[in-house]
């Protein structure tokens, strides 16, 4: 019986031996693996704070333009001034994430007729308010009768096939009638939902109220507010994001959730 016993040990020795390897495989092989994933979440944090950054100093330049433009447009007070035009012109030259600046004007409906004849007379012969259906066939439709307008009165650049742009009753599109007129409530400059430009880039809308200055203080004009138009896929193509096979990226405005592609900014 012993030298049965001598003989089979070296076997279950071996087994044990595999078998202690096979373990000492896997915890290495297990090792390496989270060790990989840690490393490749913490990339990801990194990117994320950085690009973080990176947009919120756009947005914070974005900002400052659209202040710069409101006071020079306050200190001129015309639309059709070429100072206004140049200044836009030199400042989306510059950053290229600005599709377009502009200006739009309350006009009570008394004043309808006076106003576009201002207009017809000093910017566009043809220039008229109108209504858009945005939300159901995407026509120009008539305008309709109601007590006050927000019609656009300047933009630049006009860019082949926006020019007829001009005179967009800016309540006629309910996303747009939104954030403007939280920004004349709240008295600052208030974001749109994301949308789509002719050329199909995603853009949003900064509406923000154009104030002037006074010896006895600021006052700020519910009738005029500036407008910035952001091209969101220049914008966010400033930086490189470094997505892993399976990984997704979202950016999305907070009134929506981050998987309803309506909201998105964003979305690798």
């Amino acid at each position: 019986m012993k030298d049965r016993l001598i003989k089979s040990n070296p076997f279950w020795i071996s087994i044990f031996s595999i078998l202690s390897w096979l373990i000492l495989f896997l915890f290495i092989i297990v090792s390496v693996i989270e060790q990989d994933i840690e490393q490749k979440k913490s990339q990801m944090d990194r990117f994320t704070t950085n690009y973080s950054e990176q947009l919120n100093k756009y947005l914070i330049s974005n900002n400052t333009i659209l202040k710069g433009f409101s006071a020079l447009f306050a200190a001129v007070g015309k639309t059709y001034s070429t100072e206004t035009k140049d200044y836009a012109k030199e400042v989306i030259e510059a950053n290229p994430q600005i599709y377009a600046l502009e200006v739009v004007q309350k006009v009570g409906n008394d004043q309808l007729g006076s106003f576009v004849e201002d207009m017809r007379q000093n910017t566009d012969p043809d220039y008229t308010v109108k209504s858009f259906s945005y939300e159901s066939d995407r026509k120009w439709q008539e305008l309709k009768e109601k007590p006050t307008y927000y019609p656009l009165v300047f933009m630049e650049p006009l860019r082949p096939g926006s020019e007829d742009v001009l005179g967009l009753d800016m309540e006629s599109v309910p996303f747009l009638k939104r954030a403007m007129l939280d920004s004349i409530k709240n008295r600052s400059p208030v974001m749109s939902h994301p949308f789509r430009l002719i050329e199909g880039n995603r853009a949003y809308v900064v509406f923000s109220p154009i104030t002037q200055k006074f010896n006895k203080g600021i006052v700020i004009h519910d009738e005029l507010l500036a407008c910035m138009v952001v091209d969101i896929d220049i914008l966010t193509m400033q930086e490189k994001i470094p997505i892993i096979n399976g990984q997704e990226v979202y950016i999305y405005h907070n009134d929506f959730s981050h998987d309803d592609p309506e909201g998105q900014l964003l979305n690798i």
